[in-house]
């Protein structure tokens, strides 16, 4: 991130990076021919590190999913239902809360033929952009992508990315552009384990 002073003038550079761990349960309510309605929770920590300062909270998220068959899902997310309390350990202690968002999604298409997926969040009663993205299997076998490439857009941002299946481990990376000259592109990695996958 570049830093400037008061009077726009650059002054020196200072990175960012946060990381979040996640333990989840979900479970299907009901069932029915060729769908079903699943309802679940997910615990996160999360910390987040600004030049040399660090913050750390604990949240959590309620969601459900609604699988209405031709390949077509659709989901509500409550993020942060449990808000996170970021607090900083500077001088001043300064606080800040994970905003609670509403998160909805749908997703036409199936893991084996590759799907499209939107989504879309209302903070504070407004909506923000819309997220699209598609997702093509590389390779599928035993009932699942185990390899797949990715890519999507948000706000004139755009990524592309890939999952790897192996057992009941996946790991996905994905390259996010910056949305300003100010700010370098992003790298994220997520690395998840499955108990009933």
């Amino acid at each position: 991130i570049q830093g400037r002073d008061a009077s726009g003038t650059p002054t020196y550079t200072f990175g960012y990076n946060a990381y979040t761990a996640l333990v989840g349960y979900g479970i299907k309510v009901l069932t029915w021919d060729q769908g079903w309605l699943c309802a679940g929770f997910s615990g996160k920590y999360i910390e987040e590190t600004l030049d040399s300062s660090k913050a750390t909270a604990f949240g959590a998220d309620l969601g459900i999913q609604l699988k209405t068959g031709y390949g077509t899902q659709w989901g509500v997310t409550l993020v942060n239902a449990y808000r996170p309390k970021l607090t900083w350990d500077t001088d001043s202690n300064s606080i800040d809360y994970g905003p609670r968002i509403i998160r909805a999604s749908a997703k036409i298409g199936t893991d084996k033929d590759g799907f499209f997926t939107v989504e879309s969040d209302w903070k504070d009663s407004v909506m923000l952009p819309i997220k699209g993205g598609l997702s093509f299997p590389l390779l599928y076998s035993e009932g699942k992508q185990k390899l797949e490439l990715r890519g999507g857009t948000h706000d004139g941002q755009f990524s592309v990315g890939a999952g790897f299946n192996f057992s009941n481990f996946r790991i996905d990376y994905a390259y996010e552009t910056a949305p300003s000259t100010e700010l370098d592109p992003s790298h994220w990695i997520s690395i998840g384990w499955a108990a009933n996958p």
